[in-house]
């Protein structure tokens, strides 16, 4: 079986991705027309002036690739396969030839090879998306193998889908934020980005000051780190973030004007169930949250409260917060 994906860096899948890239740029006239040849359907055509390049560039791995479409286009799967193993010898990485090959294999009812073949794909971290829908996988598709592959094809296309990235979701919404007796403070604006790897909060002030801060999971230390910078350059810097009991704690850093790091206030963002049924069937649930942006405003036995509504369910929900002081 193949390992179970991780979010650090897979070298080994950039190397092959930018091996192919380099090699299907490779373009001459002839490939080009070879191309054209096999999109008109014109595959007789396609294979003349790919044999006639070949003679004379027998190392082009793109040249190699394409002729090995042709012969499954034409299902002629033992020559596509010597195609592609050629285009492997001259520089393409076995990799990236996964899905041809596992295509050929489940053509010759080898379904053994063809799903080693999509397994190779997964462990060096090589999506292949709809590709897994090619009906040519319907004999495989009901095999645990089969379904273990798209399984950890999902997790390669959303990396930061686990538990672990989805800790603070609770924060995502659209906020307004008052101080403990109802007056208002600004407003809160919540959201995921990059492919749901990033939390991006844009604060707007009510006194006009605006600042966003980026939010993301660092797996390789399994901590949360978070970034803040406002429209006057000041910035503030937020690590070793934990989910633990229900609380994501931040330890805080203020640069100094000397370049000099100072510890700064303990973040915290904790979310509680303390839920009731509404008169509406929604549910009303009490939560505690820790903005930094408010600490130079607030005395420490200070709360302020986000009131709105969190998608995706839209329930409205509360937060609360203070320096570490938590309402019980």
């Amino acid at each position: 079986m193949f390992r179970k994906p991780t979010c650090r860096i897979n070298f080994a899948a950039i190397t092959a991705i930018l091996a192919l890239g380099h090699v299907l740029s490779a373009q001459t006239a002839e490939l080009d027309l070879a191309q054209k040849q096999i999109d008109a359907d014109d595959l007789t055509a396609a294979t003349a002036t790919l044999e006639s390049y070949l003679k004379e560039h027998p190392a082009s791995a793109a040249a190699w690739i394409k002729r090995g479409n042709v012969a499954d286009l034409a299902h002629d799967d033992r020559t596509a396969l010597a195609d592609y193993d050629r285009a492997e010898k001259n520089g393409v990485p076995p990799a990236l030839l996964t899905y041809r090959r596992a295509r050929s294999y489940m053509t010759l009812q080898n379904d053994e090879a063809a799903l080693a073949q999509l397994e190779l794909a997964m462990t060096n971290g090589v999506a292949l998306g709809p590709k897994l829908d090619d009906k040519v996988f319907d004999p495989v598709r009901s095999t645990p193998r089969f379904k273990a592959i798209l399984a950890q094809d999902d997790l390669i296309l959303h990396p930061c889908a686990d538990a672990p990235h989805r800790a603070f979701d609770f924060w995502v919404g659209e906020w307004t934020v008052t101080t403990k007796n109802g007056p208002k403070v600004g407003d809160s604006s919540i959201k995921r980005i990059l492919n749901d790897c990033v939390i991006l909060e844009s604060w707007t002030g009510a006194g006009g000051g605006t600042g966003q801060s980026f939010n993301n999971y660092d797996a390789w230390n399994k901590t949360w780190k978070q970034f803040w910078v406002d429209a006057s350059g000041s910035r503030q810097e937020y690590d070793e973030g934990v989910y633990q009991d229900g609380a994501l704690r931040f330890t805080g850093h203020n640069p100094g004007p000397k370049r000099r790091t100072g510890s700064a206030t303990l973040h915290c963002l904790q979310r509680r169930s303390g839920s009731r049924p509404a008169a509406s069937g929604a549910v009303n649930r009490r939560r505690q949250d820790m903005d930094h942006r408010l600490r130079l405003l607030l005395r420490p036995q200070d709360y302020i409260t986000y009131n709105g509504c969190s998608p995706p369910s839209r329930s409205c929900i509360s937060l609360s917060s203070s320096r570490c002081i938590l309402a019980s």
